[in-house]
C-alpha cells in the first residue's frame, strides 16, 4: 500500500516554491492524476511523488522527500514538466494510486491542511 498524505503534497509544494523557486500551488493544479510514497525505515521519513495535471494544460511530475524529522528540517523536492501525462508507474516499480480522491477533493479546496 502507498503511503502518503494531503500535507505530503502540500510542504512539496512549498519546498519546491521556496528553494526551487518553481511556483505550483493548490490553486494551479487542476487533478492529481498519481500518486505514490512509503517510509523507508517505516516510520518518520518519506519519500514519494505526485503526478499532476496543471491548469495551464501541463504536466508536472513531483517527487519529495523528508527525514526523520519531517518536512522542513532535511527535506527536498524535483519537477519535471510534460505536454502529455507521464507514466512512469508503467515502468517503475511505483506502487500508488491513479486520481487519489483525498488528494483532488485538497486540490478542489474542499478541505485544508493542518
Amino acid at each position: 500500500m502507498s503511503e502518503y498524505t494531503t500535507s505530503d503534497l502540500s510542504c512539496s509544494l512549498e519546498v519546491l516554491c521556496q528553494r526551487v523557486k518553481v511556483e505550483i500551488t493548490r490553486e494551479s493544479i487542476e487533478t492529481v492524476h498519481y500518486a505514490w510514497g512509503h517510509s523507508p525505515e517505516g516510520y518518520g521519513s518519506w519519500e514519494g511523488g505526485f503526478i499532476l495535471e496543471l491548469k495551464d494544460g501541463r504536466f508536472a511530475t513531483i517527487e519529495g522527500w523528508c527525514d526523520t524529522t519531517g518536512w522542513g528540517c532535511q527535506d527536498g523536492v524535483t519537477v519535471t514538466f510534460k505536454e502529455s501525462c507521464p507514466r512512469p508507474w508503467e515502468t517503475k516499480d511505483l506502487d500508488g494510486d491513479d486520481f487519489p480522491a483525498d488528494l483532488n477533493r485538497w486540490v478542489k479546496g474542499d478541505f485544508d491542511v493542518d
